[in-house]
């Protein structure tokens, strides 16, 4: 349903956050439920507010520790000045598992589970430019990433992202981040164009919201609200009536291609959205 106005939708939205607090658990499109890690910290990161999210836990015991969500809880959570140089110390045992050069994903030294993906490549770039971590061991992933936003890689998904609009949401959290001025002059152009190229496609909920965030992160929401329109009114109408947006797929298991979800995620973004559209408007 569509609510008679953005207030409306942004404080039924949040009223339903508020209901599930605790109890936000991801889902697979095979209808298991599992807690992980990844979507907590994002909701946790998207609305600030800690009791909103579950306590973490492991989604398998067979896998080791992923950079993914190492990365994002090093950026999300709150830390001191020794626990900023244990992230860097956790950020040198990264960059020592590479794969020629390239950022993988687990810390695995057994060389079992070598895989790469551009998504993942991006936030660990992130936890890096957070800690003012410079390195000339960067310049081959920060290489990659560019030459898949450059060929448009992405398209498809990742091998572990679902969707085009989440490797490009997460690129516009790299780039207009605090730390990351020196990516703007090289990459925000581009990204700008790759962004509009997504305009009014079809989407599910998570995947509007993250490209209409992604929009205004990067400044090209105000310059062209008319582009964006169509997006965010599909994403209005897409609001259930307890205030909750459907569940988007955010990840897939590589090897199974299992779908993940979060339906708080997706209505975390899905307000934000709305939110940062109505302060672009107003400025």
């Amino acid at each position: 349903m569509q609510y008679t106005s953005r207030q409306d939708a942004v404080a039924k939205g949040c009223g339903f956050l508020a209901k599930e607090a605790g109890n936000l658990m991801s889902t697979t499109n095979t209808n298991r439920q599992i807690q992980d890690n990844f979507s907590q910290l994002l909701i946790l990161e998207v609305t600030g507010n800690v009791n909103i999210t579950g306590k973490p836990v492991g989604t398998t015991k067979s896998f080791p520790d992923d950079f993914d969500t190492t990365s994002l809880a090093w950026t999300t959570l709150p830390i001191g000045a020794r626990s900023s140089e244990i992230a860097r110390s956790v950020i040198d045992d990264i960059l020592e598992l590479n794969n020629d050069g390239l950022i993988t994903t687990y810390f695995d030294k057994s060389g079992l589970r070598i895989r790469t993906d551009p998504v993942v490549c991006i936030n660990v770039l992130h936890l890096c430019y957070h800690h003012d971590y410079v390195s000339p061991a960067l310049h081959i992933t920060l290489s990659h990433v560019i030459s898949v936003l450059q060929d448009r890689k992405y398209a498809l998904g990742t091998y572990y992202y679902q969707s085009p609009d989440h490797f490009l949401f997460f690129l516009a959290r790299l780039v207009c981040s605090e730390n990351a001025l020196h990516l703007r002059a090289t990459v925000l152009p581009l990204l700008q164009e790759r962004l509009q190229e997504r305009a009014s496609v079809i989407g599910d909920a998570l995947e509007l919201a993250m490209r209409i965030l992604a929009a205004v992160w990067t400044g090209i929401y105000e310059c062209a609200e008319c582009l964006w329109e169509k997006d965010l009114q599909r994403l209005r109408e897409l609001q259930n009536d307890d205030g909750s947006w459907k569940i988007g797929w955010l990840c897939r298991y590589g090897a199974s291609g299992v779908l993940v979800g979060n339906q708080g995620l997706t209505t975390a973004l899905a307000i934000k959205a709305l939110e940062e559209t109505k302060l672009s408007q107003e400025m």
